[in-house]
């Protein structure tokens, strides 16, 4: 009786050191990608630091990729963005809808910044397609002076070296970024 309680814990031990391991790997993909998608809009923008916004609803590019998939001379363009718009791919999308708040670990990535400021960084949370090798993402700019209409969906490649922007989805149209 002993011997079953005893291999029952350790069960319940090696089961929790997986969950918690393949949370944590999870959570490691994202703050990559995020921390080079900050890297990437400061170079871009020619700027030392960043105000993320705390929330990170990623709603607007599950809309967005419903109004782009309507586009069919995009669709046929390219393969990848063909297989995004794809029934399988947009029910995986759609799962990973959300309107929470970035963790703490993320905002860190806002180095320098003045909660008060009056402009800052919404920056969604990333969508993962094809098992993790590309993710959608995407910010516009909060008290901005300029109206900027649909920021392109930027999308990321993972291999072995780390994150890669690849492409921009526009409503006007596919970009090649690299």
């Amino acid at each position: 009786m002993r011997m079953v309680q005893l291999v029952t814990n350790l069960l319940m031990l090696l089961f929790m050191c997986l969950f918690l391991s393949c949370r944590n790997d999870t959570n490691n993909i994202e703050f990559d990608l995020v921390n080079k998608y900050v890297q990437n809009y400061k170079l871009e923008n020619d700027i030392n630091s960043i105000c993320l916004d705390e929330n990170n609803s990623n709603i607007e590019i599950f809309e967005r990729l419903k109004r782009i998939s309507k586009l069919s001379d995009l669709k046929k363009s390219n393969t990848i963005l063909d297989s995004i718009l794809s029934e399988k791919e947009l029910a995986k999308i759609k799962e990973q809808l959300s309107e929470e708040n970035w963790n703490a670990e993320i905002l860190l990535l806002s180095k320098g910044c003045d909660s008060n400021s009056v402009k800052k960084l919404h920056l969604t949370k990333p969508i993962y397609v094809f098992d993790e090798k590309y993710a959608l993402i995407y910010s516009y700019e909060i008290g901005s002076k300029s109206v900027i209409f649909y920021p392109p969906i930027e999308v990321y490649f993972h291999d072995e070296t780390g994150w890669k922007k690849i492409y921009e989805l526009k409503e006007n149209g596919f970009k090649s970024s690299f």
